[in-house]
């Protein structure tokens, strides 16, 4: 049987030392084997581990070795064949287990100690110049607190002049720098630079304004917030659709986009020519937004269309376009007639004109415009269609107290009598007497505004 009767255990010295010298990674070790008392000699397996712990547990490191005695005593560097890896002497204390010729382990394991002088390792006596590198310091290991009493004298160095004003030397007077620093920064005041992702959080000012793309790209969640310029106007991002900017909210030009009325719409943007907009006359909970024909150059503009008839005409929920036969629904209607204060017919062949304001209209109890449903006489091709009723005693247009309008056999006829007036000619106030008016007209066309 083979034994340990002597071993000697000698670590290399792993205090820290200049950076030109590498610490060694081998521990020398030796020790003494006998067999019954006897100095072994003829090689000889043995397995050294090194654990945490005096008993038990799993090796941190181990490897096995030939060794061939002399008299017994060999002399090994543990490591040259698995290394040892720097974990190993992490903690406080380290034992050795030996194993020979695949018997149990000895007991019991060798506690691993250092030489006198490795004691010493512990406290560093100097650092080279130059052995503390970048790559040696760790991720905020230098904060504030360690540099804030640092003096200019200890800073020193080149300041490449690209990164300095003009007309600045090179300068390794940090306080004098800093002084040329808050000089500029008076002057300057907070400037970020725009050529990055910058995040503002003061109100700034561009004197000259700002001009923003044409984006193409589609709107994400990622691209919320992005604003564009499609060349006709300004959208921006709500994180899944472009959306159209709109002076005061709208340019009714879209059902998201529309405007209260076609005069708002004209007094918002003074540019608008005649044609179709989106309108929503009572807002968001009301009538949904629709489509109405709006006169934008006639009389200050800012007129919605209606009505538009010549023998005959029906209530519509499509579009009343000019020439259409057909006049607005009431739902549609009522909302616009809530905001309007006047209204207006036109002969489209004679380009003739005729108003109403509103309070007029409101006495005309016979049909006082509330309701796009015209007031009809007779019947057929005969019927007349009838708005703006006002009548001193009850509603059947005979005698001499009655004025209104009605559109029959594509004609236009505007009554009023010497004592009762309604519709009147000319101009948009006051209401004009002994009116007698029957114009031949393709299409008579009713506005509100």
């Amino acid at each position: 049987m083979q034994r340990l009767i002597v071993s000697l255990l000698f670590l290399a010295v792993l205090a820290a030392a200049p950076a030109a010298y590498a610490v060694p990674q081998f521990i020398s070790y030796q020790g003494m084997l006998t067999t019954n008392g006897i100095p072994a000699s003829g090689p000889v397996s043995v397995t050294f581990a090194l654990y945490g712990t005096p008993s038990g547990g799993s090796p941190l490191w181990s490897e096995t070795r030939s060794v061939t005695p002399e008299n017994g005593i060999y002399t090994v560097e543990l490591g040259a064949v698995t290394p040892l890896p720097s974990t190993v002497f992490a903690g406080d204390d380290l034992y050795l287990g030996i194993a020979v010729a695949g018997e149990a382990e000895m007991v019991p394991r060798r506690r691993v100690t250092s030489v006198a002088f490795a004691i010493r390792s512990a406290t560093a006596d100097t650092v080279a110049d130059g052995a503390i590198t970048t790559q040696k310091l760790a991720d905020g290991a230098v904060t504030d607190a360690k540099i804030s009493s640092v003096s200019p004298a200890k800073l020193t160095g080149v300041i490449p002049s690209g990164l300095l004003p003009s007309g600045l030397a090179y300068q390794t007077d940090v306080d004098s720098l800093q002084s040329r620093v808050t000089n500029i920064e008076s002057q300057l005041g907070a400037v970020a630079r725009l050529d990055a992702s910058q995040t503002f959080t003061g109100a700034q000012t561009f004197a000259s304004g700002i001009t923003v793309g044409n984006d193409a790209t589609a709107c994400s969640a990622a691209h919320a917030g992005a604003i564009r310029w499609t060349g006709s106007g300004f959208e921006g991002c709500n994180g899944s659709n472009w959306l159209r900017f709109a002076y005061l909210g709208y340019d009714g030009l879209t059902a998201g986009s529309a405007a209260p009325s076609c005069k708002d719409l004209k007094t918002t943007l003074p540019a608008s020519g005649d044609g179709v907009y989106w309108l929503d006359p009572d807002g968001a909970g009301g009538v949904a937004p629709f489509q109405a024909y709006c006169d934008m150059t006639r009389d200050g503009g800012g007129w919605t269309l209606w009505a538009s008839m010549n023998n005959t005409g029906t209530s519509s929920t499509a579009t009343v376009l000019p020439a259409g036969n057909s006049y607005m629904d009431q739902t549609r209607y009522a909302a616009l007639y809530q905001q309007a204060t006047e209204f207006k017919a036109r002969g489209e062949t004679s380009g003739s004109s005729y108003y109403l304001g509103k309070g007029e209209a409101s006495a005309a109890t016979c049909q006082d415009l509330s309701s796009p449903t015209p007031e009809v006489f007779g019947s057929g091709a005969s019927a007349q269609l009838t708005y703006g009723h006002r009548e001193t005693a009850g509603c059947d247009r005979s005698g001499g107290d009655a004025a209104y309008l009605f559109i029959s056999q594509a004609q236009l006829f505007v009554i009023s009598s010497a004592t009762v007036g309604s519709w009147h000619s000319g101009s948009a106030t006051g209401l004009s007497l002994n009116l007698n008016v029957n114009s031949a007209e393709t299409f008579v066309d009713l506005y509100l505004r």
